[in-house]
């Protein structure tokens, strides 16, 4: 099943489940927002409901008072015990809980405001502060712009917007900036909440958008299992057909891949989203091999950058008692993909 979720703030589940969960009734410091209540759908179809409550927060060696989403109910069930949202504030109620940190951080601390993101199959690290100058390629980080949506002539960063120069999946290009001849430059979104890389199915050359995913279609099956590549400012990023396939009884929606990716049927975990049909989204398994820094700090201008992750490179390890450590003047974090 697709994962498909732009979260702007943290939700965590408050009821009693198999998975580990937040409860209000273990919490001194909890409270409920009086006659509060919201209710969420994502673009894959699931929905989450419950009501907002305050809270302490801590995340590393950080913490600050935030107010976030308490769910009740979830559909279909979550095998998760919440979302991080890592987005843009909307208005000054709910602001995502890495802005909170910084308001509350003292001037000594790495700014919060950013952060990097690694990704693993099963896990993953947030790198506040920064990021690891160990943990990328030499010569590999590029640096753009994050870029706003604009609608009725007023503009907004809402989502991880960046232009896309170019995607090809081994030698066959399937879409190009240059030679498909757009009035403006493709937009991709980043979001690391969505599995899959989801594709366009409608063209658009006005508006910049190219039915990719028809061209993805017209490569025989046989013909698929090599890499893919994605370029970004001027610099192609190589992703491996081991990041972007994904078992075909993977009925759970993980984008686990099998320890023998060789003897389990699998397919490339790349689709559509009929109800978009104009989007590119670049999901998990683009960043599975990436470094990706955000620098939110310039309101009027934030930026990313992507970079090539060193293969010799370790996250935390996922059976480390410690869930952080500080080094490099940045805070690492580790997370656990479901």
């Amino acid at each position: 099943m697709l994962r498909a979720r732009f979260s702007l703030f943290l939700f965590c589940l408050c009821y009693v489940s198999i998975f580990a969960s937040f409860l209000p009734t273990q919490s001194s410091s909890f409270h409920r927002i009086p006659r509060s209540s919201f209710r969420l759908s994502y673009l894959e179809g699931s929905e989450l409901s419950g009501f907002l409550a305050e809270d302490e927060v801590q995340l590393g060696t950080y913490s600050a008072r935030l107010r976030f989403g308490c769910v009740e109910k979830s559909s279909p069930a979550d095998e998760t015990s919440g979302i991080l949202g890592l987005g843009f504030p909307l208005g000054d109620v709910l602001k995502p809980l890495l802005y909170r940190l910084h308001a509350e951080a003292s001037t000594e601390s790495p700014n919060p405001l950013i952060f990097s993101l690694l990704l693993s199959t099963h896990g993953g690290q947030l790198q506040v502060g920064g990021y690891d100058p160990k943990s990328i390629v030499e010569d590999s980080l590029v640096t753009v712009d994050v870029l706003p949506h604009c609608e009725d002539l007023k503009c907004q960063f809402d989502k991880f917007r960046i232009h896309v120069d170019s995607i090809r999946l081994g030698d066959t290009v399937l879409f190009s900036a240059s030679s498909d001849h757009l009035s403006k430059p493709m937009e991709g979104i980043v979001d690391s909440g969505t599995t899959c890389i989801v594709l366009p199915t409608v063209t658009a050359l006005d508006s910049g958008v190219v039915n990719v995913y028809s061209r993805f279609s017209a490569v025989p099956e046989e013909s698929k299992h090599v890499p893919l590549f994605i370029t970004i400012g001027g610099k192609e990023f190589e992703i491996s057909p081991e990041d972007f396939f994904t078992p075909i009884d993977d009925a759970a929606g993980s984008s686990a891949i099998a320890p023998d990716a060789q003897s389990v049927p699998s397919r490339p975990c790349i689709t559509t989203l009929a109800s978009v049909p104009e989007l590119l989204l670049l999901g998990n398994v683009f960043l599975r091999s990436l470094v990706v820094v955000h620098n939110l700090t310039d309101a009027e201008n934030p930026k990313m950058s992507f970079a090539a992750r060193n293969p010799s490179y370790s996250l935390i390890s996922s059976s480390s008692s410690s869930s952080f450590s500080s080094s490099a003047g940045i805070v690492r974090l580790k997370g656990v993909i479901t």
